[in-house]
């Protein structure tokens, strides 16, 4: 796992599920290029966390626009949700916060 999610992966006993960089199946991707919501698609595998690598603190009451694969460009397709709810945990790096937020908290 890259962009910092690979330490919560090797402690975590659950499977991860990869929404950036490489492509876990044909069906995922599918899924993207018909940009069903990014809701959706982790409830379709079962996902119980969102892990997030933002370059800002997350602040109560805020909302988050989320989109998949983060790094995509303009051309590319995307997933894209929204989050109010606050993150269940957050690791801080010198330069970024990966927060981690339950799945069910994407909208």
């Amino acid at each position: 796992m890259g962009d910092r999610a690979g330490l919560p992966g090797f402690l975590s006993a659950a499977p991860l599920v990869q929404l950036e960089g490489l492509m876990m199946d044909r069906e995922y991707l599918e899924k993207i290029r018909r940009r069903e919501p990014l809701a959706d698609i982790l409830k379709d595998y079962g996902a119980a966390y969102y892990i997030t690598v933002e370059p800002n603190e997350w602040r109560p009451g805020e909302c988050r626009a989320v989109r998949e694969p983060a790094q995509a460009g303009d051309r590319s397709p995307t997933s894209n949700g929204i989050i109010c709810d606050p993150p269940e945990a957050v690791f801080h790096d010198a330069d970024v916060f990966l927060d981690v937020f339950q799945a069910r908290s994407v909208h």
